[in-house]
């Protein structure tokens, strides 16, 4: 069986990459703009491929991988989804929506049907949401907007909207 490579974009402090070691993933490269959070990254993945800013990428040139926080097929992301489905988790806590996943149509589906059939408390921190709060009509409207920020369609300052 191929082992699979993981590609981590917005990677931050390296979460994702970590994460991925304790399942038997190889990291090949991430992608992060920030100089703290990648020198922390560099210490504990010292052959990982930093390749900057996301938005000057050329997909044609970046090594080819499995798996990126683009898509809901995460294997630990599944573990979750499955431990849910079996009662084993009753809350789920992210730093924001886009934590969830980059694909605001399936972020949606999750928060919107998934979580609510499996009585799941959702708060994404930065976001304010917290699903023991009650509804909130805006959450779908921040979801797609932290996503289309973080695929690079726009600028990642939400500063005029005040709530981002």
């Amino acid at each position: 069986m191929t082992a699979l490579r993981l590609g981590s974009l917005f990677d931050g402090i390296g979460v994702f990459p970590l994460a991925a070691v304790c399942c038997g993933i190889e990291p090949v490269w991430a992608s992060e703009i920030e100089k703290a959070p990648i020198s922390i990254t560099k210490r504990h993945f010292p052959d990982m491929a930093h390749l900057g800013d996301v938005t000057k990428l050329d997909g044609r040139e970046i090594p080819p991988v499995h798996i990126t926080g683009t898509t809901m097929k995460r294997p630990g992301f599944q573990k979750m989804l499955t431990a849910i489905e079996a009662g084993y988790i009753s809350a789920v806590f992210v730093k924001d929506l886009s934590r969830l996943g980059r694909n605001y149509i399936e972020v949606g589906k999750l928060t919107e049907k998934f979580f609510l059939l499996h009585d799941i408390r959702l708060v994404a921190v930065s976001d304010g949401v917290d699903s023991d709060e009650g509804e909130d009509d805006f959450t779908p409207f921040k979801n797609i907007m932290k996503n289309i920020s973080h695929l690079g369609k726009v600028s990642n300052d939400f500063s005029l909207f005040g709530r981002f």
